[in-house]
């Protein structure tokens, strides 16, 4: 062991314990684990959390706007959901999404990038949804 004053790891060196820079940031935020959480842009999230007036899926209603409707029901994302099992070699679907993701690093990656993508387009949705705020 080293002299007291030694920490025996420096954690503002060490890259787990560094902050985010801005543009990091903007990237985590649209992430796979807002279909996880259920938390983002949902219709169904932004209405429990009163920043939405409706629910409902714009496409599909009455069927709530929820993770699991929008990443494997809705008809807006119907494109990239066939694309994505042509890579997984299969659909996916609440059964096998995970066991599919971990099998492979090619399958994580394409269920990453479609996550993000359905999250980029639910954020685009909301933002065209809300009035701008005065300053």
């Amino acid at each position: 062991m080293g002299p007291i004053n030694q920490r025996p790891m420096d954690t503002t060196a060490d890259p787990k314990h560094r902050t985010l820079d801005r543009k990091e940031a903007r990237r985590s935020r649209l992430s796979p684990q807002q279909l996880l959480t259920g938390h983002g842009c949902f219709r169904k999230y932004l209405h429990r959390t009163h920043n939405d007036i409706s629910d409902a899926c714009p496409v599909c209603s009455p069927v709530d706007e929820d993770a699991e409707h929008v990443f494997f029901n809705c008809p807006r994302f119907n494109e990239g959901r066939v694309e994505l099992s042509l890579v997984l070699g299969e659909a996916a679907t609440t059964d096998n999404v995970v066991e599919t993701m971990i099998r492979m690093e090619v399958n994580w990656l394409a269920v990453a990038t479609f996550a993000k993508k359905v999250i980029s387009r639910l954020r685009e949705e909301e933002r065209s949804r809300r009035p701008l705020q005065p300053i």
